[in-house]
């Protein structure tokens, strides 16, 4: 897997626009870039909560609309080995750009990591390389 840093601008909601620097975590299938934002992991009672940037090479569909990126807030439990999407927000334009096309919120269904997934090894950079010590 290829890493590398680059700088973005990403609109946060309630946050406005914030610079900060971004590693790229993955590339799947449909040519999508997905990063993860170094100032974004909070800590909760659980464990963490980390925003995730995922940009579209190509026009995606959700309810019959178009888009081309979602930010989305993941919780992952760390000594469950779960997590739970907690805002997900679809933009019209890559890089989290745009219009915004579709919204969810706050779910109570946590999901089972399984390994070899992307969650997964979110899971094992945010729990277990020493950023909790629950």
């Amino acid at each position: 897997m290829k890493y590398q840093t680059v700088w973005l601008t990403l609109l946060l909601t309630g946050f406005g626009s914030v610079a900060y620097p971004e590693t790229i975590y993955g590339e799947s299938f449909s040519g999508s870039g997905v990063y993860h934002s170094s100032s974004t992991p909070k800590k909760t009672p659980r464990g963490y909560k980390e925003w995730e940037l995922t940009s579209y090479s190509k026009d995606m569909q959700i309810e019959g609309m178009s888009y081309r990126s979602i930010r989305d807030q993941t919780e992952y439990h760390c000594h469950k080995g779960i997590a739970r999407s907690l805002d997900t927000i679809y933009y019209a334009e890559p890089m989290g750009k745009g219009r915004i096309v579709y919204e969810t919120t706050t779910s109570d269904e946590w999901f089972i990591l399984e390994p070899d997934t992307a969650p997964y090894r979110d899971f094992i950079r945010l729990c277990q390389k020493g950023s909790t010590s629950q």
